[in-house]
């Protein structure tokens, strides 16, 4: 089966991809892409950084900070294992929505920002002056890079960071019996 002629589930679908390596991959994401949106996505994105009856929600592994939401009720903010939660008293019989908003490591997006081009005027690590559109304040050159620092810490190639939401999310039914003396 292809992405085109995929049956409709009326479930809303949205794809994330690993960033490609080389520009055959780069050429591969752009065709799958292509394929995909035949789903009718209601985002794709590739990623820079991007791990409850009482049912009991578990994330496999988010690496940094994982804020989690069911049926638009904030459950809280996971940063340290086990990452798990009680999502008991937001669940409800039929469909439910389960939102998880991960915050992505800051190198990841610096190193995303080093794909696209140039507008600072790098000269090795640093720069000899201050951007002009820095100093005017007018818009960026390059409207897809989204950070500015002072230092070039990072390069196109360098190697990402493992970060965001790694592994599967599962709800694990809990049965709980009180014990009676």
């Amino acid at each position: 089966m292809t992405a085109a002629n995929a049956p409709s589930t009326g479930v809303p679908v949205s794809f994330e991809f690993f960033p490609p390596k080389t520009p055959e991959g780069a050429e591969k994401l752009r065709a799958v892409r292509q394929q995909l949106y035949a789903l009718r996505p209601e985002f794709c994105s590739v990623t820079y950084g991007a791990g409850g009856s009482t049912q009991e929600g578990t994330f496999g592994t988010v690496r940094e900070i994982a804020e989690v939401l069911v049926n638009g009720k904030n459950l809280g903010v996971l940063w340290w294992p086990p990452f798990r939660l009680d999502v008991t008293d937001a669940v409800r019989p039929g469909t439910n929505q389960l939102e998880v908003r991960v915050t992505n490591l800051w190198v990841n997006r610096l190193i995303g920002d080093e794909q696209v081009p140039d507008d600072v005027g790098w000269q090795g690590v640093t720069f000899s002056s201050w951007p002009e559109w820095l100093v005017k304040g007018t818009p960026r050159p390059e409207p897809r890079r989204k950070t500015f620092t002072t230092w070039r810490h990072n390069r196109a190639d360098s190697p990402l960071i493992p970060s965001g939401l790694i592994g599967p999310v599962v709800l694990h039914p809990v049965s709980v019996y009180r014990l009676q003396d």
